[in-house]
């Protein structure tokens, strides 16, 4: 299934590779299966490669969130910005069952990202800006939105390239212990891991320190 979907979604430029087909799809799923109900969020689309085959795991009521800079550089250089309608039709032509009213989309840096109220995350995907301040900001901007048994996914984590990216989120899970560790993982021809991080908490406005 995950073989299936993934090939769909290679079209679309990007670095989501196979592998994190196969480990989004076994975490989205053990969240359908336990009840855990909630919005999906990426910070950081590029292209939307990542984003559409997330789109593929929306739950009836769920929304499906992507917050970038699009059309406008970011401190980190990619050869093409593309727009927040790029990014949406690479989203529907992939997934063509996908209701628009289940897509949402936020223009901008995500250190000033503004959540709706209403908006409660069971599962995202951080792949923004790379630099220390970048990463924690992000994760600050999210952890009080992380439902209980919510998943965090850290992209390039411990990467050569990106060495600010590991000591941000370190920090962060220092300060927010209702954060633990689920796996840390690798991926077949990336310099970079991927760390999955579940919310614990069983309130999430106690912290359990």
């Amino acid at each position: 299934d995950a073989i299936q979907l993934y090939l769909r979604v290679e079209k679309i430029p990007g670095f989501f590779n196979y592998d994190d087909a196969q480990h989004f799809q076994l975490v989205l799923r053990m969240q359908t299966l336990m009840g855990v109900t909630g919005d999906l969020l990426e910070i950081g689309s590029w292209q939307g490669r990542s984003a559409s085959f997330m789109s593929f795991y929306i739950q009836p009521g769920e929304k499906l969130i992507v917050s970038d800079v699009f059309s406008t550089p970011a401190n980190d250089v990619y050869p093409e910005y593309p727009s927040v309608e790029d990014v949406k039709a690479n989203i529907i032509k992939t997934n063509p069952n996908i209701a628009v009213s289940q897509l949402m989309f936020l223009e901008g840096n995500s250190a000033s990202m503004k959540l709706p109220p209403d908006v409660n995350i069971r599962f995202a995907h951080v792949d923004g800006g790379h630099s220390f301040q970048e990463c924690y900001q992000d994760l600050i901007n999210i952890a009080p939105r992380m439902i209980p048994n919510g998943v965090v996914v850290i992209d390039d984590y411990d990467h050569p390239d990106w060495p600010e990216v590991k000591p941000a989120t370190d920090t962060w899970l220092k300060e927010h212990l209702q954060f633990r560790i689920l796996c840390e993982l690798n991926r077949n021809v990336a310099k970079g891991k991927k760390l999955y991080l579940i919310n614990t908490a069983s309130d999430n406005h106690n912290d359990p320190r």
